[in-house]
């Protein structure tokens, strides 16, 4: 499956070590999608990213992302548990959010000054 979204949440960085003695990290990422673009309402998915994929993305909420995912299921002691497994290469940065405010031009320019009334007060052109 493939979608593009906006990353919603980014969790704290969990780290720990495996009974085998593995040292391991993951974080938790929401994205929000349109399933279409004339849906009115978002869905919304949560990722893990594990190990040195938190490192290469570094996402930040706002982040605009494709996403290629596989979904998974796993039945522990007659419950069943799914995970949203990302594909070899399945997470793609579009835009950041920094990008953006970066790319917007600033203006030097100050505000023009109205003119004031005889009572000292801004003029302006409400009727009231």
């Amino acid at each position: 499956m493939e979608i593009k979204g906006n990353v919603m949440r980014v969790g704290k960085v969990q780290e720990g070590t495996s009974q085998q003695g593995n040292q391991w990290r993951r974080q938790e990422v929401v994205i929000e999608f349109f399933e279409h673009e004339t849906d009115m309402w978002s869905e919304k998915i949560v990722l893990q990213l594990r190990g040195d994929m938190i490192d290469l993305y570094h996402l930040q909420v706002g982040d605009k992302v494709r996403v290629r995912f596989g979904l998974n299921f796993n039945e522990w002691n007659g419950k069943f548990y799914q995970e949203i497994r990302l594909a070899q290469d399945g997470l793609q940065v579009i835009s950041r959010l920094g990008d953006a405010a970066a790319a917007e031009p600033q203006s030097d320019e100050k505000e023009e000054e109205q003119p004031k009334a005889e009572n000292g007060e801004k003029e302006d052109d409400l009727p009231f």
